[in-house]
């Protein structure tokens, strides 16, 4: 999973201008990066990057390099429990309200 500095990493990154307003918070990143791994197709860095900022094309820089690692690092993770015949689970919000962080999700 990821630490709490790579998920604030990763929310600088997905709420940074210019997508920032269109892009998904954390738990929409979980929920994209879940749908690949469970998905008949996985999805690539660029296309989760593009699916979560909203934007449709990639930036000339490339993916940020956290950004392509928070991916590789959590789709592991999630890979890994299913294969060990773990349920996903939902991460826990900070603010104590499941109901908003599943709906992002």
């Amino acid at each position: 999973m990821l630490s709490n500095s790579d998920i604030d990493a990763l929310e600088d990154i997905l709420f940074a201008e210019p997508w920032g307003e269109d892009a998904l918070d954390f738990f929409g990143f979980h929920g994209v990066v879940c749908a690949s791994v469970v998905g008949p197709a996985e999805l690539s860095a660029e296309e989760i990057f593009r699916l979560a900022t909203g934007v449709q094309t990639v930036p000339d820089s490339g993916v940020p390099e956290v950004f392509r690692r928070c991916v590789q690092q959590l789709a592991s993770a999630m890979a890994h429990a299913l294969d060990m015949g773990q349920a996903l689970e939902l991460p826990e919000p900070e603010d104590g309200d499941p109901m908003n962080a599943l709906e992002n999700w």
